[in-house]
């Protein structure tokens, strides 16, 4: 190797120098230099062991260390070492791929990441793609990337992969020809688990939804396609075919619903003046039939057929319903299908019907001389991404789905806890507790009045105390519940009032309670809620009473307290 460097003086040990083929060299041609410069060219394999006193340098003539090497090196064995240090970040990789980053100026490690955003950062790739790309909205979700396109657009990708694709076309338009008309199809859905993409830009189109009696738009992305709905029948018509058929309009008996392609049928027209019209079909469900009558139309009669589930946004969303058919004589208006579908007409026009959502391919409503328009199709695009698992702060903060906890522990999203959740130092329960036998506090109508809290049961929060009937409570987030006793109110209301700031932080339900010359009766007031504090602040738990006879009567039960009050505190952040 004539890049392999010898320094220093060798001595003695250059007789363990040996090479294929046993052949030796003495030691005036491996002196301070490099070797090969004495011994002629090529390449050499060392059978034994080489011991060299002081440094070898391989590709470099001035080695730092016992072993410096300059580029890359390869071992098929195991390297024992007591320590490991470098000037550079270090980086172990398998597959040429880096899953441990050590940042040589912050310590920081990252795994998964070469870019940790703390002291520790775990980054999690499922299943990854090589895929990134820009265009539409983006969003991110448990691991994918999400664009979505509700209006066309340009799919930019870069690098090579498989991207899952959600193709909803525009949904059909309910008809307005006349009175009867059919509820619109939905638009067409089509959706692909593992659609190939390369470095390059795609043309989106999202389809508009059909305005009334007018089949939807076909939405596109490369080479998928899906069919706008059919829009809904006219008076005595069939319904129009398309990715989801129209319904039929009523009267004639034998009109059909539209025929999906990509989707279901539409509903066939009632055979009667005074019936409905055919419900639109949805990519789920074909769109019901219309009734005879009023006396028959009933149930689902109508009704726009439901559209189909998709959870590729990251949430379950349901897309191309059919719009709802035209109820000539009724007066409740036929549903559209799940999936976005418009209501069709009821009460001869009289009740209008409703458009199909939009960015959903619902189809829309059919009418009475008038008609909903279809919504707009929509395109969804998603591909697996890091996204992070666990992140420890410079602070101390855990994050657990996010890169920037705020505190101790910061979870973005679902946790599942089989054990027990305990949380230090966050409860307090104070009451108004008097001994037996002793009535509550005086009653004050018409205006607010503090309610007696005369002894903290539990106070686990720190800095958190009662004094002269109200609570002090430092800076913090907190859950409240209160219950009061009053007789005779005549109506009343508690609130928990922030005294410092002159403002009432949660008010309690309506309470009612009646006195007279025959009954009385006793009310329990109660207030629950959430609140936030941005400093210690002093409250007070106040009561209304538009009238009172009292705030609670004595049980005098063998020297148990009476107990008029109660109010519970947790602090939750």
């Amino acid at each position: 190797m004539r890049a392999l460097a010898l320094f220093a003086v060798m001595l003695i040990s250059v007789s363990a120098l040996g090479f294929a083929q046993s052949v030796f060299h003495p030691a005036s041609e491996v002196a301070n230099g490099t070797f090969g410069s004495s011994v002629g060219g090529g390449n050499y394999t060392f059978n034994n062991s080489l011991v060299i006193v002081d440094r070898l340098g391989i590709g470099t003539i001035a080695p730092s260390q016992k072993l410096t090497v300059n580029g890359s090196v390869n071992v098929s064995g195991t390297v024992y070492a007591s320590n490991f240090s470098s000037n550079s970040p270090l980086q172990l990789q398998t597959g040429g791929v880096t899953r441990i980053f050590i940042n040589d100026t912050t310590g920081a490690v990252g795994i998964g990441t070469t870019n940790p955003v703390g002291p520790l950062h775990v980054a999690i790739v499922l299943a990854p793609s090589n895929t990134t790309a820009t265009g539409g909205t983006i969003t991110h979700s448990s691991g994918y990337t999400i664009h979505t396109f509700t209006t066309n657009g340009t799919f930019t990708v870069t690098g090579t992969g498989n991207v899952q694709v959600l193709v909803v076309a525009g949904g059909g338009g309910g008809s307005n020809a006349g009175s009867g008309g059919g509820g619109g199809g939905g638009g067409g859905v089509v959706y692909n688990a593992s659609f190939p993409v390369t470095s390059q830009a795609y043309t989106i189109t999202v389809g508009a939804g059909g305005a009334a009696g007018s089949n939807g738009a076909n939405s596109t992305f490369s080479t998928i396609t899906a069919i706008g709905g059919g829009a809904g029948g006219a008076y005595n018509t069939n319904g129009s075919n398309g990715g989801c058929g129209g319904g039929a309009g009523r009267d004639g008996g034998s009109e059909s619903g539209g025929i999906g392609s990509q989707g279901y049928n539409g509903g066939k027209g009632g055979a009667d003046f005074w019936g409905s019209a055919g419900g639109g079909g949805g990519a789920g469900a074909a769109g019901y039939d219309g009734g005879v009558d009023s006396a028959t139309l009933s149930g689902t009669y109508s009704q726009g057929g439901d559209g189909i589930a998709n959870s590729i946004s990251g949430s379950s969303a349901t897309y191309a319903g059919g719009g709802g058919g035209d109820w000539q004589s009724g007066i409740a208006q036929a549903n559209g299908g799940a999936g976005g579908g418009g209501k069709g007409a009821a009460n001869s026009g009289a009740v209008l019907p409703t458009a199909g959502t939009a960015s959903t391919g619902g189809g829309g409503g059919g009418g009475h001389g008038n008609a909903g328009a279809g919504g707009s199709g929509i395109i969804i695009i998603r591909y697996t991404t890091a996204y992070d698992s666990l992140v420890v702060a410079s602070s101390g903060n855990v994050g657990i789905g996010t890169q920037t906890p705020s505190q101790t522990l910061t979870v973005v999203g679902d946790a599942n806890i089989t054990g027990s959740l305990i949380g230090g130092n966050a409860f307090f329960e104070a009451q108004d507790q008097k001994a037996s036998g002793v009535a509550a506090q005086a009653c004050v109508s018409g205006s607010w009045f503090a309610r007696n809290l005369t002894i903290a049961l539990t106070n686990e929060i720190s800095e958190a105390s009662l004094s002269n009937n109200n609570i002090i409570l430092p800076a913090g987030t907190y859950y409240v519940t209160a219950e009061t006793s009053v007789i005779g109110s005549g109506g009343d209301k508690l609130r928990l009032y922030n005294l410092n700031d002159s403002a009432a932080l949660i008010y309690g339900l309506n309470g009612y309670s009646y006195a007279n010359t025959y009954h009385t009766s006793t009310d329990s007031s109660y207030l629950a809620g959430r609140f936030t504090l941005t400093g210690t602040k002093t409250l007070s738990l106040q009561h209304y009473v538009i009238s009172c006879s009292n705030l609670g009567v004595a049980m005098s039960l063998a020297g148990i307290n009476e107990t008029y009050t109660d109010i519970s505190i947790w602090k939750i952040r």
